[in-house]
């Protein structure tokens, strides 16, 4: 379940600034917030977004619930922070008769703002990966294929190994999977996109 909800969270929070700058276009057209949500339900791209937006028309269908006691019940249930806040707003704007395209406007350049800021922050973070690579994964193996060239012309063993050995071990095994270990860790604490 804790699987489950991390990354229905994940998703919802992946898409949002882009759903929300479609909720604000389509309700630039004049159209009721059920009617949003509505065709955001058949838009898969958006992954939870969608969902939870067919939850919404669920409720008011299916269920006969109002569009407000069902965007509350789905916001409740809802894992991500930051749909429940825009839901709690859609709310608010439509109860004290707000303009709900001025409010889906100023959420949607808030939310793209914030995705340009955590994407320019991961830019920054690959700058420092990519000096870490340089520094270990391919400076450090040369100094170590040039440590052992010199030493196999002088003789002895490293911890235990023939020098031929320990320099076939550290480019043939060492080397590769320490590539393999570095990719891995670059494509799990990338954000979703």
């Amino acid at each position: 379940p804790f699987n489950l909800l991390t990354s229905k969270k994940t998703s919802i929070e992946a898409n949002l600034p882009f759903a929300i700058n479609h909720m604000a276009a389509i309700s630039a057209s004049g159209v009721p917030p059920f009617v949003v949500f509505k065709l955001l339900a058949n838009i898969h791209e958006y992954g939870e977004i969608s969902n939870e937006s067919r939850r919404i028309v669920r409720n008011v269908d299916t269920f006969g619930m109002d569009v407000v006691s069902a965007m509350r019940n789905v916001a409740d249930r809802s894992p991500s922070q930051e749909f429940k806040q825009l839901i709690y707003g859609v709310v608010s704007t439509i109860e004290t008769g707000g303009d709900l395209k001025r409010f889906l406007d100023n959420a949607s350049k808030e939310a793209l703002f914030n995705y340009r800021i955590k994407r320019e922050k991961y830019l920054q973070t690959l700058g420092t990966y990519a000096d870490f690579y340089t520094a270990v994964l391919i400076a450090a193996p040369l100094f170590f294929i040039s440590v052992l060239s010199v030493m196999s012309m002088v003789g002895g063993e490293v911890f235990g190994l023939s020098i031929p050995t320990a320099m076939r071990i550290g480019v043939y095994a060492m080397i590769p999977l320490m590539n393999i270990l570095f990719l891995m860790f670059v494509h799990y604490t990338q954000p979703q996109v």
